[in-house]
């Protein structure tokens, strides 16, 4: 079945209000049904769905149209791959023959050709240097690691594999000159919930390299933003316990996961962000940090903490000794960590630590603003609503005063 075949079939069998209810809580309405818009920042509901039509629209930003796309737009896939993950649910095959796709196909075979290279001799260097950082041969593999030896290594060895050297590029496997963009680096790929590899996150073995870790950069299938590294590892314990714990780095992921602590992923970054925490919310109902205890990871942890609020994630925030990694303290102390991961700081106990640490008290005009930062941009929800309500009592105020300070300075 072509795309387009599909695309009709899905527009007349796929129902729209089921999908849309995985990302949107909605109220019946008449004969529609509404609920806050997720493509943007609102407090009374606009958005609304048709599912007699089979279409939704919002009122408030204007987005709007079918099925397929609102699930390319949730998702941030393109419209043909909207119609895949949409075609596999319903059990219909579509006909690929697509540049995504062929970015899609070389970059699995990237994949497969840097995780054979450990399995050699050009690997050796690479699998002393997993196997320092406590990483288990398993453990490779469940990951898919692997290892780029030189800057030409992927570059002629795809080529030869029969893929163009300006789709090589457009995959992100090779620089402007040509050269391997990984070169001399360990690999993580980085898959999207259908398990392909969209990207890789790249960690170089030259201590005097100041660039120690390097991503694919934006390309037509990676957009480091909307992906959570690890996902597909930690779904099986996240379905199951309805919760996360949430880690900056690929080792801290590889590592914790591989001590027991399966309901890991990295956010490949300082905190995480709105659409990584949307993908989140499909899942679970509970999210715990632990990032580095120094001054730059309280502060992702503080606005992380609003950013799950605003869809409907619970936070905590599991505070390590300040120097200390997590995937060290799993190797080295794993019954510490699993006691510091089941006794985590409560939201508000992690505010009040924040406010005094740095702000001077919560009732500082410094950690107001804070707040109103933090805040600023947000989808409201329940929980950040009912979140916001309790601060406001902690902090003696009333809760209209404290919601009309944040409504002033924009939040």
């Amino acid at each position: 079945m072509t795309v387009d075949e599909a695309a009709v079939y899905i527009r007349n069998n796929v129902d729209i209000l089921e999908v849309v209810s995985r990302y949107v809580s909605l109220k019946k309405v008449g004969r529609n049904y509404f609920g806050l818009c997720p493509f943007h920042s609102e407090k009374t509901p606009s958005f609304s769905v048709n599912p007699g039509k089979g279409i939704f629209k919002c009122f408030g930003c204007g987005e709007g149209g079918d099925v397929i796309k609102f699930l390319s737009k949730i998702e941030n896939v393109s419209y043909r791959e909207a119609v895949k993950m949409l075609a596999t649910e319903v059990g219909i095959s579509v006909d690929e023959n697509t540049e995504t796709e062929k970015i899609l196909q070389v970059l699995e075979e990237a994949r497969r050709l840097m995780n054979g290279v450990l399995l050699t001799r050009s690997g050796a260097l690479a699998l002393r240097y997993l196997s320092s950082r406590g990483v288990k041969p398993e453990t490779i593999g469940i990951f898919g690691l692997g290892y780029d030896p030189s800057r030409d290594f992927l570059q002629k060895a795809l080529v030869r594999k029969g893929f163009s050297a300006d789709l090589v590029r457009k995959a992100g496997l090779t620089n402007s000159i040509g050269n391997d963009f990984f070169g001399q680096r360990v690999v993580f790929p980085i898959e999207n919930l259908s398990r392909r590899t969209i990207g890789f996150g790249a960690r170089t073995l030259d201590e005097t390299n100041s660039v120690k870790y390097l991503n694919t950069g934006e390309t037509a299938t990676f957009k480091k933003s909307r992906v959570l590294y690890g996902i597909n590892q930690a779904l099986p314990s996240m379905d199951k316990t309805k919760s996360v714990i949430l880690v900056e780095g690929y080792f801290d992921a590889v590592v914790l996961s591989q001590e027991g602590f399966s309901s890991v992923v990295a956010i490949l970054g300082t905190t995480v962000t709105p659409e990584q925490s949307r993908l989140l919310s499909r899942k679970v109902r509970r999210a715990t940090f632990l990032l580095d205890s120094d001054d730059a990871g309280i502060m992702a942890a503080l606005k992380g903490c609003f950013v799950l609020l605003s869809q409907n994630i619970e936070p905590s925030v599991a505070l390590l000794p300040e120097g200390v990694d997590p995937d060290e303290m799993a190797l080295r102390s794993r019954n510490k960590l699993s006691e510091t991961l089941s006794a985590p700081v409560n939201l508000f106990k992690f505010l009040e630590l924040c406010a005094a640490r740095y702000f001077g008290g919560m009732r500082s005009p410094e950690f107001l603003e804070a707040l109103s930062q933090n805040l600023r941009g947000l989808t409201t929800s329940p929980l950040l609503e009912m979140a916001i309500n309790e601060l406001g009592e902690k902090m003696g105020l009333e809760t209209k005063t404290l919601q009309s300070f944040l409504s002033s300075r924009g939040a």
